[in-house]
């Protein structure tokens, strides 16, 4: 008789229609004609194939298929054993663009065009239109659309000189997506998205406080000791620790329940992966963006450059895929 502990069948029917597919066609011959999609479509795809040449390139084979699923959102080229080591360890989040990487981005973009003297309405314009570029090249998957329509929104409040509610762009972003694709919300990922959101909005800003008034208490009874003009970067590294534990915290256990829902289990091996992959994580990220945004000038100067920051690129990768091998174990 069927076993009622075993997961039900996978439906890769519905599974097509929570991505927005009505249906497949399955060819028996195909014809190269030679010609090639225009308009817009065909200019994101001379971006995304420009993208993925410029990431990959001068990054060791392993390690240019981890910094294309990290920064592209492309885990095709990954080994199953690899992608397996990722998510037994928790960090199989990291090859999904989500979130993380519209935030990065834009941590990545401001300073650079503060120091091109852009004032703050370009700098806000300008960053929109990143956002809005790059979710379309990273594959618009539902997470990220869910941290583009939020990202815009906190820019269109700012630049309007209007506090930004947070909930109130968690809402319209769950309505965008929601109005975009109806049934993306059956969509594990859509789900893990607001879900780690939501997380973090409730627990992760009450535990950054906590957090950074203990850091702060321990660094004042320790003060005497540090010298004077290294107190702001003191300041600034306590600042970020508490940021990047509150935020694992609040979203690990935002989203462990769905896992257990969706997947039959949680990693418990996540959190302190996740913590120990924190230092890497954003230069992997900010380097693979770097040489994403090289190989869109097109120009030898720019494709060596990239090539030269395959190596740079590839210690914090190295890093984590070995934090993977080692938790996963």
């Amino acid at each position: 008789g069927d076993n009622p502990s075993r997961a039900p069948p996978f439906d890769h029917a519905s599974y097509l229609r929570r991505r927005g597919v009505a249906a497949e066609l399955f060819l028996d011959r195909a014809k190269a004609t030679g010609r090639r999609r225009g308009g817009l479509a065909a200019v994101l795809d001379r971006m995304r194939e420009r993208a993925e040449r410029a990431v990959v390139a001068g990054v060791p084979e392993q390690e240019a298929a981890l910094l294309r699923g990290m920064v592209l959102g492309q885990d095709e080229r990954i080994d199953q054993a690899t992608v397996e080591d990722w998510r037994d360890a928790g960090l199989a989040h990291l090859l999904a663009v989500s979130g993380q990487n519209v935030m990065l981005l834009a941590a990545l973009a401001l300073p650079l065009l503060v120091l091109a003297g852009f004032g703050l309405r370009l700098r806000l314009a300008a960053v929109a239109a990143l956002i809005v570029l790059y979710v379309p090249l990273a594959g618009a998957g539902p997470s990220l659309q869910r941290a583009g329509a939020m990202g815009l929104a906190g820019i269109v409040a700012m630049s309007a000189s209007r506090p930004a509610s947070r909930w109130y762009a968690l809402l319209l972003a769950a309505t965008a997506t929601l109005a975009w694709n109806p049934r993306a919300w059956a969509d594990p990922g859509w789900q893990l998205s607001f879900a780690a959101v939501a997380g973090i909005l409730t627990l992760g800003v009450p535990l950054q406080g906590a957090l950074l008034r203990s850091a702060e208490t321990l660094a004042t009874a320790g003060a005497a000791a540090a010298p004077p003009r290294r107190g702001w970067l003191g300041a600034a590294l306590r600042r970020a620790l508490a940021d990047g534990v509150a935020i694992t915290l609040a979203a690990t256990l935002a989203t462990a329940p769905l896992l257990a829902h969706h997947f039959g289990s949680v990693p418990l091996a996540g959190l302190p992966a996740n913590l120990l992959a924190l230092p890497a994580v954003a230069p992997a990220m900010w380097l693979g963006m770097l040489k994403a945004a090289l190989g869109q000038v097109g120009a030898a100067p720019s494709d060596a450059a990239a090539a030269a920051l395959g190596a740079t690129a590839a210690v914090p990768v190295g890093y984590v895929a070995g934090l993977a091998e080692r938790f996963a174990d």
